[in-house]
C-alpha cells in the first residue's frame, strides 16, 4: 500500500490523498520536490481491521452520530480526544508496523517530514485545510511512526468533526486518511507561490510571500513574510514588500521547530533576490501549465 512515483496512475489516485496524489503527480513530471513516499489510506483501514479497533471507534463516535443538529463544542472535544486515545494507544499489527518502517527507510533521510494527506481534504465543495496535523523535522523511525498514529487520530479532530456535521460529510469513519513521508529540507528561506495574484484574482501576475527559516512560521500566521508581485509574462517585479524580520523558526535539537534571530543585518533586506524571483516565476509557470493541462475529475488541491 505504498505509494512511490513509480506506482500507477490508478492506484496513486486511489490512494496518495490530495497533497500526496499532487507530489506524485509533479515527481512524474519532473517538477523538483523533497524524495517521498505515501503509507496509502488502505494502510489506515488495514491498522483499524487487524487491530480489531473499528467497533471501539464506531462507539467512540456514537454521541455524534446521534446529534441531530451542530454539536456543541465540548461534545466534539471529547469525542475527538476518545478516538484519538484508541487510535495512539493501539500497538500496530506486525505487518502495518513493517509497512510503515519499510517506507521510512525507503527515504534513508536523517531529517523527514510527517504529513497528512486525506482523499477529501479539499474539493470544489469543502476544505479541510488546518484540520489536520503534520510533523515537521522527525529524525527517528520511531518517531515517524508515533506520528503516523497522529496523522491518522488527526483525521477526527475536534474541529474536523464539527466541520463534518455542519456540512452533512458522514463522520462514522473519519477522513479517509493517507500519511505522506517527505525528506525534510532545513531551508534557509520558505514561502508560499501564488500563480494568480490572490486578493484581486489577477492571473497576470505571481505572487510570492516569503520569510527566512522553515515556512511553518508563515503559513501558521506567526511571522509577517516579504511580498514580492511578478510579471507572469515578463518575469519582472511590479511591487514589493519588505518587513522587519525579527524572527524565524529552524530545527531544534531532538526535532521540531524553535524560534531563532535573524541576523540585525537581513531583518530589513528583502529575503528573495531577484534571481531567486526569477527562478520561482519559472517554476511556477511550469506547474500551472502542467496542471491546467490535466482532466479537472478527481484533482485535489494542496
Amino acid at each position: 500500500m505504498l505509494v512511490t512515483p513509480q506506482s500507477t496512475p490508478s492506484f496513486a489516485r486511489r490512494e496518495a490523498g490530495g497533497k500526496g496524489y499532487n507530489l506524485y503527480l509533479m515527481s512524474r513530471e519532473g517538477i523538483p520536490v523533497p524524495p517521498w513516499v505515501v503509507l496509502g489510506t488502505g494502510v489506515f483501514r488495514r491498522f483499524k481491521k487487524l487491530a480489531g479497533i473499528e467497533q471501539s471507534l464506531h462507539e467512540a463516535l456514537a454521541p455524534l452520530l446521534a446529534c441531530k443538529e451542530t454539536p456543541a463544542a465540548p461534545l466534539c472535544d471529547s469525542v475527538s480526544a476518545g478516538v484519538r486515545e484508541i487510535i495512539v494507544n493501539t500497538p500496530f499489527p506486525p505487518e502495518v508496523e513493517q509497512e510503515a518502517r519499510q517506507a521510512y527507510r525507503t527515504l534513508g533521510a536523517p531529517l523527514i517530514a510527517v504529513r497528512s494527506s486525506a482523499g477529501d481534504e479539499d474539493s470544489a465543495q469543502h476544505s479541510f485545510a488546518g484540520q489536520l496535523s503534520s510533523f515537521l523535522y522527525v529524525t527517528s523511525e520511531n518517531d515517524a511512526l508515533r506520528f503516523l498514529k497522529e496523522c491518522w487520530a488527526s483525521g477526527f479532530s475536534a474541529r474536523g468533526l464539527a466541520y463534518r456535521m455542519q456540512n452533512g460529510i458522514p463522520v462514522s469513519s473519519g477522513l479517509d486518511i493517507a500519511v505522506v513521508f517527505q525528506e525534510m529540507v532545513d531551508s534557509e528561506k520558505s514561502g508560499v507561490l501564488f500563480t494568480c495574484e490572490p486578493i484581486a484574482a489577477d492571473g497576470s501576475k505571481i505572487t510570492v510571500n516569503a520569510v527566512y527559516g522553515v515556512g511553518e512560521g508563515l503559513v501558521s500566521g506567526l511571522l509577517d513574510a516579504d511580498t514580492f508581485v511578478l510579471s507572469k509574462d515578463s518575469g519582472k517585479i511590479v511591487s514589493r514588500t519588505i518587513v522587519d524580520k525579527r524572527k524565524l523558526l529552524r530545527q531544534k535539537a531532538g526535532g521540531g521547530l524553535t524560534e531563532a534571530a535573524v541576523e540585525p543585518h537581513l531583518q530589513s533586506a528583502p529575503c528573495l533576490d531577484e534571481k531567486d524571483l526569477s527562478e520561482l516565476c519559472l517554476l511556477g509557470k511550469r506547474i500551472e501549465s502542467f496542471f491546467r493541462s490535466l482532466p479537472t475529475i478527481g484533482l485535489v488541491s494542496s
